[in-house]
């Protein structure tokens, strides 16, 4: 069964639905106007790490990603960081944006060691060097 694509231009405006549970999204159509979609905010994880996947997947087809970003060097701006322990021992990094909005990454402990190595400036690298193909420089 071929389910027809809606092509967005872009995201209008944002919002939660009364009872918190969904996230409204007023998005552009190209041809058609404006449309609106809800989606449960627990859904919202995973879409953002889907869309992680295609934005870094259109930089490797060749595409300009950095005009898709959000400012204009092609780079999300964090205002705040924190971080703390979880129960299965990943350090977890969470970054505030300038948007309000919050991730968090649970980083294993090699990738810990990898991030220290570098915000500290030791000279030696903990971790071995990421795999080229899994590197996303926009």
């Amino acid at each position: 069964m071929r389910v027809p694509v809606t092509m967005v231009d872009g995201v209008v405006e944002s919002t939660l639905s009364s009872d918190q549970a969904h996230c409204v999204l007023w998005l552009r159509e190209l041809d058609t106007g404006l449309f609106t979609l809800g989606m449960p905010v627990a859904q919202l994880p995973p879409a953002i790490e889907h869309f992680a996947r295609l934005l870094a997947e259109s930089a490797q087809g060749g595409q300009d990603i950095r005009s898709k970003l959000i400012g204009t060097d092609g780079v999300f701006r964090a205002r705040w960081c924190n971080g703390h322990d979880d129960a299965d021992g990943n350090f977890v990094l969470v970054l505030a944006l300038e948007s309000g909005g919050r991730l968090a990454f649970a980083l294993s402990a090699a990738a810990t060691a990898a991030l220290k190595d570098s915000l500290c400036g030791t000279g030696h690298r903990a971790a071995p060097a990421p795999r080229e193909d899994l590197q996303f420089t926009p």
